[in-house]
């Protein structure tokens, strides 16, 4: 994990200061960046960048895949995935999928948190 955010950090995606980790596991990493309302999903070496629906249409396929039929199965153990809003397919194996089954649930966890406490904040201003 610490590689995956030394390298966002000293590379051109956090060289403006509203770019920030959401979450981060040993190999990938997804990070927002306010400015252009948009998330940078960090798999290994390569960056794709998803605005919010498709951020959200990424995390449902990741969320619909069956790990166990994967691996009780005797096809492949690859996903392949199309991200339409880039025209680009993605190949995963069962080890990438189960890391970004994990990297997915914890930056979720960590938007709707965020999401918590700004509107605490922002009912405490209004309020007081």
């Amino acid at each position: 994990m610490e590689s995956i955010v030394k390298n966002a950090q000293e590379s051109n995606l956090m060289s403006h200061t509203e770019t920030h980790i959401v979450f981060a596991t040993q190999h990938s990493a997804i990070l927002q960046d306010d400015n252009s309302a948009s998330f940078l999903l960090k798999i290994g070496d390569v960056t794709y960048v998803l605005n919010r629906f498709g951020f959200a249409s990424f995390r449902r396929k990741i969320k619909e895949i069956n790990l166990v039929d994967m691996i009780a199965t005797e096809h492949s153990d690859v996903e392949i995935l199309f991200l339409p809003e880039m025209d680009k397919f993605i190949i995963l194996d069962i080890h990438q999928l189960i890391e970004l089954k994990e990297l997915f649930a914890g930056a979720c966890a960590m938007l709707e948190l965020n999401a918590f406490i700004h509107k605490g904040i922002c009912r405490k201003t209004i309020h007081t």
